[in-house]
């Protein structure tokens, strides 16, 4: 790559791109299922892994898990807030 190609790389409309994705990943989710989202997953997982044998270390397991408790908080409000009473 050369200057110029990195420069336009690093100035393209990343949140047009993320929106277009969210699309994207949403129309496969529609029409192919949960599979496809699990296929796609286990390749990046798979990817990392041969990039970096000792990913995830115990630091970002932690903040793995960390996010997921805070997930799982929001989905119980979300839930009681829908809940009959």
């Amino acid at each position: 790559m050369n200057k110029h190609e990195i420069r336009e790389f690093a100035n393209r409309d990343w949140e047009r791109l993320s929106a277009l994705d969210r699309i994207y990943w949403a129309k496969e989710y529609k029409r192919n299922g949960s599979a496809v989202i699990q296929k796609a997953s286990q390749a990046l997982w798979q990817h990392m892994k041969s990039i970096r044998p000792e990913w995830p270390d115990a630091q970002e397991r932690r903040r793995d898990l960390d996010n997921h408790i805070a997930l799982k908080k929001l989905l119980d409000q979300a839930a009681d807030g829908l809940s009959p009473r």
